[in-house]
């Protein structure tokens, strides 16, 4: 049974071996893995729709978006509501903004924890 360099995990989930170990951290500074004690711990798998918290913020994939967003649902509307980064130009120069937006249950393909912060960085 192969072990892993990092951890020294044997109990894989997959039959190439710890794939955690090819995670960089930059707040750790070295490649790490989840089982590790210098890593930081976050699952990197979209988790199912239907699962999707309806009580904290989280990483949402929905459909119509190349990239991730921060979502949260919002009871008031029922509905995610997601903070949407915008472009425009001012007197010449770029100027980045955020505007809100909703998105229905059925839109949302999946989503993931939000990191913990690493120790270094609380205070």
């Amino acid at each position: 049974m192969r072990k892993c360099e990092k951890c020294g995990k044997t109990d894989f989930d997959d039959a190439d071996g710890c794939l955690d170990a090819g995670t960089y951290s930059a707040a750790v500074g070295d490649w790490t893995c989840v089982a590790g004690s210098k890593s930081v711990p976050i699952k990197l798998a979209w988790q199912s729709p239907e699962t999707a918290p309806r009580d904290k913020p989280f990483i949402a994939y929905f459909d119509g978006y190349p990239w991730a967003l921060v979502a949260v649902y919002s009871p008031a509307m029922e509905q995610f509501v997601i903070a949407d980064l915008e472009a425009s130009m001012y007197q010449g120069k770029d100027d980045l903004y955020f505007t809100t937006e909703w998105f229905g249950t059925g839109e949302l393909l999946g989503w993931m924890d939000m990191p913990e912060l690493p120790e270094v960085c609380k205070s």
